[in-house]
């Protein structure tokens, strides 16, 4: 190693600074500026190694690219006597590491560091570098305070990158062997560990591995040795920061847990995203803002849309849920002529299958409401026929409708196999009051092929109404959510229980488990992602506060907007976390005006917007 008073180029080693796997560091007299620096030099025993060197080179370019107030500068590049050196601005403090020491940092400082390392972070990848090794090591804490993100030694070009700025850095597959994992493993992200490819969001995770850290004290995942490390990041979910620090606010907790999700598509998809909630947070800590008002039992209940009840709620979302493919309808319902009634389908066999019998009503009455020549009575103003005695005559008028499709429902089930028989009937009021069959038929068919019953049932309705079905309307009629049978079956099930419910926690527990089965089963299940987050913010108003629950709610309704971005559900279902987690009701109607854009009859999306 470098002796002190030796001098390289035109700098002298004053100190002896500390040293790291990647390189010792010292501090240094610049003879031509007349400035202190830090020179930092590879060890001896690694610096003819072709990979060292060239991730030794690689830190020096990725962060000279770099101009940020909290990204170390880099000065100066070199190699003499065989020693490659790099050289920096020289910082007066501690690292992170040595900052946190095993116990949480105050909030306020969690706070401003976590808001300057974000900061760091979206000019790093807004350059295209992905730094792979973000850790309380690699972070500098300056006597002033500041933060400073260091070490861009495992960093490499990201894909989105300019082609001119990612030619500044050397892509780390050029000198890294496929499968090899980068990075310090407590930090390191699912993806990271698997030795997958990463991209920008392979950082967040990582930082939100520092964020928990500090508001703790702790690592979120923990394991006797490597294995178990890895195991715990690639399968455990770290145990809540309040836990260990129960100062750690309700949004920093959110915060955190968006950071470590394991899906890099329920993360936070950019720096920029986690800084916004960070500096709301800020803001909010500071008193620059209002506190968010009480949580469920106080006078958060006075929010505009859980003042009609979670029950209301719910009824109403399930009626924007039944229309889930209306993506381009030109208007409200024509109210001219034509105007229909579905009622609920019978269900023929065993008490158990009422909720496929129901599932199958759903979808057709959702079929019939995509027609813009048609008036179709909601799900809600239905539900109260369901094993009436009314006569049909009686609906009909009640309704005001003159045309009414009812039907029957058998699911046989044998060794064999499955079979649905389903018997539709559409029947029309006449002016003398008496009811006229118009069409009936009866479709027998093995259960995987109930999407193209129900297509088929609402094609003939709509033929049998005069309706005209250009190619946009049969594309919608043909359309299905989800390709996966035993996923439609869990939904459906969910949905009883749901629409069952309403508010009890119970039950709401119970549909939840059924939708995250739903998308286990089917993970592009847009539809299932959606009604996932409406019993999760449903839950969450009244089974408690708790913040995983709120949490799961906002990701499963934004994993349902990035499948499918303009489902009229899944912006439902965003207005429905926004009002019941988060009370804030102006995002909510952002979030109703965005949804009202492609469906602008959508009865819970009008009912937050009005």
């Amino acid at each position: 190693m470098p002796a002190i008073g030796e001098t390289f180029s035109h700098y002298k080693l004053l100190s002896k600074l500390g040293g790291g796997g990647m390189g010792v560091l010292y501090e240094a007299e610049d003879s031509r500026l007349g400035r202190h620096v830090a020179i930092k030099f590879l060890p001896e025993d690694v610096a003819a190694n072709r990979e060292v060197l060239e991730r030794f080179a690689r830190e020096a370019r990725s962060a000279s690219a770099l101009n940020h107030p909290h990204i170390c500068t880099i000065y100066d590049i070199g190699e003499e006597q065989g020693k490659p050196f790099i050289v920096m601005e020289l910082m007066k403090g501690h690292t992170l590491a040595e900052t946190i020491s095993g116990r949480p940092l105050p909030l306020e400082r969690t706070l401003t560091l976590g808001l300057e390392i974000a900061d760091a972070l979206e000019a790093a990848h807004g350059k295209g570098i992905v730094h792979r090794d973000i850790k309380p090591a690699n972070i500098f804490v300056t006597d002033r305070g500041e933060a400073k993100l260091l070490d861009f030694g495992l960093a490499k070009a990201g894909r989105g990158a300019a082609a001119g700025e990612a030619a500044t850095v050397t892509c780390a597959d050029e000198v890294t062997s496929p499968g090899t994992t980068m990075g310090t493993v407590s930090y390191m992200s699912p993806e990271q560990a698997r030795g997958e490819e990463v991209d920008a969001r392979s950082d967040l995770f990582s930082f939100g591995v520092v964020l928990y850290e500090m508001a703790t004290g702790v690592l979120p995942f923990r394991g006797k040795s490597t294995t178990g490390t890895i195991d715990a990041i690639l399968h455990s979910q770290p145990t809540q920061a309040v836990r260990f620090n129960p100062d750690v606010p309700e949004e920093l907790e959110r915060i955190i847990s968006k950071a470590l999700e394991k899906d890099p598509a329920l993360r936070y998809q950019s720096a920029a995203e986690m800084k916004a909630d960070l500096k709301r947070l800020v803001r909010a800590s500071s008193g620059a803002v209002p506190a968010a008002p009480p949580k469920p039992g106080t006078a958060r209940r006075r929010s505009r849309l859980l003042v009609i009840g979670a029950a209301a709620l719910v009824a109403l979302l399930a009626a924007a849920g039944t229309t889930w493919w209306r993506l381009s309808r030109p208007g409200p319902s024509s109210p001219a002529g034509t105007r229909v009634a579905v009622l609920p389908f019978e269900n023929l066999g065993s008490a158990e299958d009422a909720y496929f019998a129901d599932g199958i009503t759903d979808e057709v009455r959702s079929k019939l409401s995509s027609l813009p020549e048609l008036t179709v009575i909601s799900r809600n103003s239905m539900a109260s026929y369901k094993g009436t005695s009314k006569s049909p005559q009686a609906i009909a008028q009640e309704l005001g409708v003159n045309f009414l499709l009812s039907g029957t429902v058998r699911w046989q089930k044998s060794a064999s196999g499955a079979r649905i028989r389903v018997t539709p009937e559409l029947s029309r009021l006449s002016s003398s009051g008496v009811l006229e069959t118009r069409w009936q038929d009866s479709y027998d068919a093995v259960v995987e092929d109930v999407f193209r019953v129900q297509a088929e049932i609402a094609t003939r309705v709509a033929g049998a109404l005069n309706v005209a079905l250009g190619a946009h309307e049969q594309q919608q009629l043909a359309a299905q959510p989800t390709t996966n049978l035993a996923a439609y079956d869990a939904f459906l099930r969910g949905e009883a229980m749901l629409n069952a419910g309403a508010n009890d926690p119970k039950t709401l527990s119970a549909a939840i488990g059924q939708y995250e089965q739903a998308v286990s089963l089917d993970p592009s299940f847009a539809l299932a992602w959606a009604r996932l987050s409406v019993a999760g913010s449903t839950l969450y108003a009244n089974g408690g506060p708790d913040p995983r629950v709120g949490q799961r709610a906002r990701e499963a309704a934004e994993r349902s907007l990035q499948l499918s971005p303009g489902l009229p559900v899944g912006r439902a279902a965003m207005a429905l976390y926004f009002t019941a987690v988060e009370v804030d009701n102006g995002r909510a109607l952002e979030q109703c005006r965005q949804g009202l854009a492609t469906d602008p009859a959508n009865p819970a999306l009008l009912m937050v917007a009005s």
